[in-house]
């Protein structure tokens, strides 16, 4: 399988106990990642998971001191947070599981107290400016299925969240094997609207789960990699199954999935010292082999993996065609066109544009311009012409940098957009 796949200009994260590993998605071997987030000033401690969101930032959540971390995407080595959530009114005690939705929402998956019962277990939702013991904007409690373990410790039966291309909710647990979907925005007392769970689903150990661009649901599932339809409901089979001892998943807990369909996982030996990451091929089936396995730096426990996708760096809504002309105007080699296109070193980027409301929070326009930075850093990354594609990247990480100050730095209430 040619060392090619994997879109050059995606990134793996890597989350491990005390630090964020980045690699290229092509490493392969004992690579080294060429990038990482480690040091006392970061606040990484006892790292269980991680996501990204749209405006690119990582978000790691810290079972040893009950907090969850937010970095800007560009963050190296011994960087402080940009935020931290963290308190028992924010329901972070020993946060689980990480998801972020389309519009920017942290979704937190906690097991609120030390012997954690179907009674402490919830996942609560902050915002995207949330920080400190911010109280969240709203909570699912008594989510673990199964009456049979009544207020027994759930402790090593939950195993996580994620969050689909439709804002759907997924809660994983590991007995018993079950999946529930809650609809966008639940909270108390709603219940899921559907479950995977019964013999056919294979569902045994189920733990990490990631979507592809149709949406399908891929789950690490201990010794396996199963992948169900959009919509899956009831005892169900998967629609592909990795599994078989040349597929190289030995206890499977996290997995990330790319644009093109590339599978990671996330591996652990039994002896818990000598873990790795397997790579498998879209489309993969049965016992097919990985075409690359990182293993070089994963001698600790994988605590999460996360894919920086390109198309996830695209501007929300809140975008119109004159922002991107105003947007454009700051970068030299950077235009668009009255189509939604930016053009970028002549190649077109299609940008979603639509009404940004007459009265928005200055917040709201400098996170825009944040996106926007990201998006022309991100695409820029790409460019053949190394020259460009540093003079461009830096003006968009100037402007990223300026944006991030007035947000830290406090602005105006309000700004009439015209």
């Amino acid at each position: 399988m040619p060392a090619a796949y994997g879109m050059t200009s995606d990134k793996l994260f890597v989350g491990l106990p005390d630090q964020i590993a980045l690699f290229e998605t092509t490493a392969d071997g004992d690579a080294s990642p060429f990038r990482r987030i480690f040091g006392p000033s970061t606040g990484i401690n006892g790292n269980t998971s991680l996501a990204l969101d749209g405006f690119g930032n990582i978000y790691v959540s810290n079972f040893a001191n009950s907090s969850v971390t937010v970095f800007f995407r560009n963050a190296l080595g011994d960087a402080p947070p940009v935020r931290t959530i963290a308190g028992i009114g924010a329901g972070t005690i020993f946060p689980f599981g990480l998801a972020t939705d389309s519009t920017g929402n942290l979704h937190i998956l906690s097991l609120g107290s030390g012997i954690a019962t179907k009674e402490t277990v919830r996942i609560t939702v902050h915002g995207p400016d949330d920080f400190g013991n911010a109280p969240p904007l709203r909570t699912l409690s008594r989510i673990h299925l199964g009456p049979d373990l009544e207020s027994g410790d759930v402790s090593f039966l939950i195993s996580g969240i994620a969050v689909d291309s439709h804002d759907n909710l997924y809660f994983c647990q590991s007995s018993p094997g079950a999946i529930s979907v809650y609809r966008p925005g639940a909270r108390d007392p709603d219940r899921p609207f559907r479950t995977i769970t019964g013999a056919n689903t294979g569902l045994q150990a189920p733990h990490g789960m990631d979507f592809d661009d149709s949406n399908n649901l891929y789950v690490a599932n201990g010794h396996s990699i199963l992948v169900f339809g959009p919509g899956a409901h009831g005892n169900v089979a998967p629609i592909r199954t990795i599994k078989g001892p040349h597929t190289g998943l030995t206890n499977c807990t996290s997995i990330a999935v790319d644009p093109t369909g590339v599978v990671y996982a996330g591996n652990l030996f039994p002896q818990d010292e000598d873990g790795h990451i397997t790579v498998h091929a879209p489309g993969a089936n049965g016992d097919a082999a990985p075409f690359h396995t990182i293993a070089g730096e994963m001698k600790i426990r994988i605590a999460g993996l996360a894919i920086n996708k390109p198309r996830i760096f695209v501007p929300t809504p809140l975008v119109t065609k004159s922002d991107l002309a105003l947007v454009a105007s700051l970068y030299g080699g950077v235009t668009v066109d009255g189509g939604g296109f930016i053009f970028i070193g002549g190649v077109p980027i299609p940008v979603p544009v639509g009404p940004l409301p007459g009265d928005v929070t200055a917040a709201m326009i400098a996170r825009r311009d944040i996106l926007m930075a990201l998006v022309i850093e991100q695409m820029a990354s790409g460019l053949n012409d190394l020259e460009e594609q540093h003079r461009i990247r830096k003006a968009a990480l100037d402007m990223l940098e300026r944006k991030a100050g007035e947000l830290r730095g406090g602005l105006p209430a309000k700004h009439t957009h015209t």
